[in-house]
């Protein structure tokens, strides 16, 4: 990792705790076994590691290549892959989206029409009965102008039955989220039976 493009993600006391942290509130009874778990922006791969140790089959993306190199060297999918150019997995599925601060939907702003197409890969990527977990990183380019893209986000969370919480800061220490944000949110869905 001594050439990844983040200088965060060269460090070696990154701590696997918060991913542990995330499984045991959010999936405790989640059974791994064969499951397709997509990682957008896996870091260290720490969150694939867990699942990978769990039975799951393991994804990734990210745009640095040494983060692609480490996930495959620990035995993942890892692609490099630009989030802004679109959704990196047209026609694939997944038992379960995970993301932990590598989304930004205010990349897009102004234009919606390439966040709606991000949004719909995204969806389309979800197998029936597939889990979302995924903290984004929504930094606005203009803080001004919020509306079109709060009201798209608002309006694809409850069409797929995704929920949005407003991290309390217990939450955002115990998963380890330490960016600073207008809000720090993440959006849940539990897997359907």
């Amino acid at each position: 990792m001594a050439a990844a493009i983040h200088a965060g993600m060269r460090e070696t006391n990154i701590l696997i705790g918060p991913f542990r942290n995330i499984l045991a509130d959010f999936f405790a009874e989640t059974d791994f076994t064969g499951k397709r778990i997509l990682d957008v922006g896996p870091g260290q791969c720490d969150f694939l590691d867990l699942v990978k140790e769990r039975g799951g089959q393991t994804f990734g993306v990210d745009f640095d290549p040494a983060v692609a190199a480490l996930g495959a060297l620990r035995g993942h999918d890892v692609i490099v892959g630009d989030l802004k150019a679109g959704w990196p997995y047209p026609g694939q599925t997944f038992d379960g989206i995970f993301c932990r601060g590598s989304i930004n939907i205010f990349t897009f702003q102004p234009d919606v029409g390439r966040l709606y197409a991000f949004l719909e890969g995204f969806e389309a990527s979800l197998a029936p009965g597939a889990w979302v977990w995924v903290g984004p990183w929504n930094k606005p380019r203009d803080p001004n102008d919020l509306g079109a893209v709060e009201s798209i986000k608002a309006h694809w969370l409850r069409s797929n039955g995704i929920d949005l919480n407003v991290a309390t800061p217990e939450q955002k220490k115990r998963y380890g989220i330490g960016y600073v944000v207008p809000r720090v949110e993440f959006w849940h869905r539990a897997a359907r039976t």
